[in-house]
């Protein structure tokens, strides 16, 4: 099958509800919400690479890329995060980093915006 007609899909963002068929702690969730961005943040950045070198328009990333901030944010600035294992903590902050440097390689403005308006300044 030929690629020229279809655009690659970014990877959904991951939901921070647990499932119904166990509890999962805060920690849980944390650790799962990472580890499904550590995985999916590869494949995006092969899918703006892939479609920048074809000359396609990359822009509608950068909306993929705040709704990963926006549920980041909401993890990575709470009080109940901030008492979890440095590891995770760790975690957290190398996704936002590999985030907006992927952002900034096709939209240095977006990046900058995102910085200010998620509070990702000290994760950056």
């Amino acid at each position: 099958m030929s690629y020229n007609n279809r655009r690659s899909h970014p990877p959904s963002t991951p939901s921070t509800t647990a499932s119904t068929s166990s509890p999962e702690t805060f920690s849980e969730q944390v650790a799962n919400l990472i580890s499904r961005y550590e995985l999916a943040l590869p494949q995006l950045a092969l899918a703006i690479d892939y479609e920048r070198n074809s000359g396609l328009d990359v822009s509608e990333h950068t909306q993929t890329l705040f709704s990963i901030y926006r549920k980041l944010e909401s993890v990575l600035t709470s009080d109940s995060f901030r008492q979890e294992d440095e590891r995770l903590q760790q975690r957290g902050r190398m996704i936002v980093k590999d985030t907006l440097l992927l952002h900034r390689t096709f939209d240095l403005r977006g990046a900058e915006a995102a910085v200010e308006k998620y509070h990702l300044r000290q994760f950056y």
